[in-house]
């Protein structure tokens, strides 16, 4: 009779490193994933409308720049991405612009109308203003994330192969 002696302290170590690297791969990627989407989404949606009458024109460029995502989460099973306006006043014309409003004036609006090539219409009076929602966020994030997901989980499973 004899004896075999198992030590797993380097399988041990080995598992501990690639679970370890998980969740900076996971969040690396969901960073990639998310600067891809902002840039699409400013290029199809804030830079005229390009799908009928979807879209913005872009006036000062506030509100496409101040678009951004961030990465939270201290875990891998609480990481997740936020893709948004994060300072007040955008948010508020990203609201308008996602859901559609319509503005009243006490009694009148006043303001100057210029075209989507800087043309200028001159100045309007009138009682109220319709803006038809046109901005899709939510919904352009929507068929954004299985391909997100996917992209993160790819970081996550090259890390377990110990690549």
């Amino acid at each position: 009779m004899f004896d075999v002696d198992v030590r797993l302290s380097h399988f041990d170590r080995e598992v501990r490193k690639r679970v370890a690297g998980m969740f900076p791969a996971a969040e690396k990627a969901f960073d990639k994933s998310g600067k891809e989407f902002r840039k699409w989404f400013i290029s199809q949606r804030m830079s005229g409308r390009k799908a009928g009458n979807k879209g913005l024109y872009k006036r000062s460029g506030n509100l496409r720049s101040k678009l951004t995502h961030k990465v939270l989460g201290d875990r891998l099973d609480r990481l997740r991405m936020r893709v948004g306006w994060f300072s007040a006043p955008e948010s508020r014309i990203a609201w308008v612009h996602e859901y559609g409003m319509t503005i009243k004036g006490k009694p009148w609006l006043v303001f100057r109308l210029l075209g989507p090539r800087g043309k200028d219409y001159g100045m309007k009076k009138v009682k109220q203003v319709t803006i038809p929602a046109r901005l899709e966020l939510r919904k352009k994030w929507r068929e954004w994330l299985p391909q997100i997901k996917r992209t993160a989980a790819e970081a996550i499973r090259v890390v377990a192969r110990g690549g």
